[in-house]
């Protein structure tokens, strides 16, 4: 596990009270040594604020409501059409048959994937850590993440996806590069751009420190 990825783990196990006395006493010790590593910490808190309940709650609400509408427009033209509606279906379910006899590899739909796969990002319940809970105002950085997550769980992948990708590569927040990178390639899945979604797979898979590696991996093997 590379040194990052060990941070990340640090900072998640400090803040959920996951660490025995002596480590907790270290690791504190090492926010009061050094600010970069104290900042990291206090970001991970603010974003648990944010992200946490009802935030955290709220946009799943968001992401079953835009599921559901999703499959209310699937469904709806079947709903007037009666006994038409049920011999169209059949007609279609003959037809699939047919294809898939003649061409047996099933298409591929990112969008789909991305359904399946989405869940916006929690980092965890940190409330009872024992730290001091100091306020502040979010960063620019941490102001477009949070909005990533909004515009992903009500299917504008679009807009997430420009705010990701500058969070990636302006790295302003160095906590958050794992789940940033990931939700770039659930993005770039939402609007059918396979060719960078498996570029951005590929990368998270062969990192094996990173939180999604295995997850990655696996899509890229239902990938065409």
């Amino acid at each position: 596990m590379n040194e990052k990825a060990k941070q990340y783990d640090q900072i998640e196990a400090l803040l959920a009270g996951e660490l025995s006395a002596a480590e907790r006493e270290r690791v504190e010790e090492r926010m009061r040594k050094d600010a970069n590593f104290e900042q990291e910490v206090a970001l991970h808190r603010e974003l648990e604020a944010t992200f946490g309940d009802p935030n955290y709650d709220r946009l799943q609400k968001m992401l079953q409501t835009n599921r559901s509408a999703n499959r209310r427009r699937q469904l709806g033209p079947l709903k007037w059409l009666g006994n038409w509606g049920l011999a169209a279906a059949l007609l279609l379910l003959i037809s699939a048959a047919l294809l898939f006899l003649f061409n047996p590899e099933p298409n591929f739909s990112g969008a789909e994937v991305f359904t399946e796969y989405f869940e916006p990002y929690s980092t965890g319940n940190f409330r009872n850590s024992g730290l001091d809970n100091r306020q502040q105002a979010l960063t620019p950085a941490e102001v477009n993440f949070k909005k990533s997550q909004e515009y992903l769980a009500t299917g504008n992948a679009k807009a997430a996806l420009s705010l990701l990708e500058v969070l990636e590569q302006e790295n302003d927040l160095p906590g958050l590069q794992q789940p940033i990178s990931w939700y770039v390639a659930l993005a770039q899945l939402q609007t059918e751009d396979l060719t960078a979604a498996r570029l951005s797979l590929k990368r998270i898979a062969e990192e094996s420190a990173h939180y999604k590696s295995a997850v990655a991996a696996e899509i890229l093997g239902k990938m065409p």
